[in-house]
Order: C-alpha cells, then structure tokens, then sequence
C-alpha cells in the first residue's frame, strides 16, 4: 500500500472479499497472526530499551529511555491493533 492511500470502508472489504474463495481467506488469517506474532516478540525485545532498563547497543546509559525504540514499540503496537481488526474482518468473527 502506497504512503497516500486511504484503506477501504469495511463494507467495501466486506463486498470485495466474497468472491474469493474460502483457502484465500484462511491463509490471509494464518498470515496475518503470523505477523502479529512477530510484532509482539519485536516489542518483547524493544521493551527493556524503550523503558531504559537496558542500555543501547551503542552505549549510553541505562535507566533512560531510548527514543527511537520507544517509539518503534509504539508502531508496531497500533500495527498490532490495525492487524487484528483485519484479523477480526477477515474471518468473520468466526475465529478461524
């Protein structure tokens, strides 16, 4: 998806995804938890660095935040949520 594109309403996801067939929609379930998976194990690893209970590689000093994975944990925490709305649209509730 280009930077500048709009994602569609779900009723328009809902209409463009009854066509496909049943294989289509559980492999995109299991590729999307995948994916939330990896999300939560990178935030895992950023947590200790993004409180500052860890020093950064680079040196620096323990006990203050870094930045940069304070603000790459929050990312891909709304990723994680944008993902598992998908999740919740792509199988109908049905928990797939």
């Amino acid at each position: 998806m280009s930077s500048d594109a709009l994602p569609i309403s779900p009723a328009r996801f809902a209409e463009a995804i009854k066509d496909l067939p049943l294989s289509a929609l559980h492999l995109e379930v299991l590729e999307l938890r995948n994916s939330i998976a990896h999300l939560d194990y990178s935030n895992e690893q950023l947590r200790p660095f993004a409180e500052g209970t860890a020093a950064p590689l680079g040196g620096g000093d323990p006990g203050r935040p870094d930045q940069d994975c304070l603000r790459r944990a929050l990312e891909e925490r709304l990723r994680v949520g944008l993902e598992e709305d998908q999740d919740d649209a792509d199988d109908g509730g049905l928990h797939l």
